[in-house]
């Protein structure tokens, strides 16, 4: 079975991140309420939050990085994923990117997974000029 990622890096080349907290003016207006839930492992932190979030009428979980990180490790192993390829392409990835500050976008689309192999059937590299 195959997997198939679609990755885009295309909105980095039109954001300024510098000046992020003037993009959504409305949304930096609107009244909210921030619940942080914090302490040691095994503390019931999750099963609060999860508790809170239930007895609300709006909000969201944010699961620690770890944990989503861990989940979808998870998920690729199920689905037959050669992870150390894949784990591979993402560092080589990376030096690619860290060697060439000049590539303002990079965009695989899509990157496909299997058992043996990992196929990119599409890039585009966009330079910054």
């Amino acid at each position: 079975m195959a997997l198939f990622f679609f990755y885009s890096s295309r909105i980095y080349g039109k954001i300024n991140i510098r000046d992020f907290k003037n993009l959504f003016p409305l949304a930096r207006e609107l009244k909210r309420k921030i619940v942080f839930h914090v302490g040691p492992t095994n503390s019931g932190k999750t099963y609060q939050a999860l508790k809170a979030l239930e007895e609300a009428t709006t909000g969201y979980y944010l699961a620690p990085l770890r944990l989503l990180a861990l989940e979808g490790y998870e998920n690729l192993k199920k689905e037959g994923v050669n992870i150390k390829k894949l784990e591979a392409l993402i560092v080589k990835l990376s030096k690619l990117l860290s060697n060439f500050p000049q590539i303002a976008e990079l965009d695989i689309n899509p990157l496909i997974a299997s058992e043996n192999d990992i196929f990119a059937v599409d890039c585009r590299i966009k330079i910054e000029e």
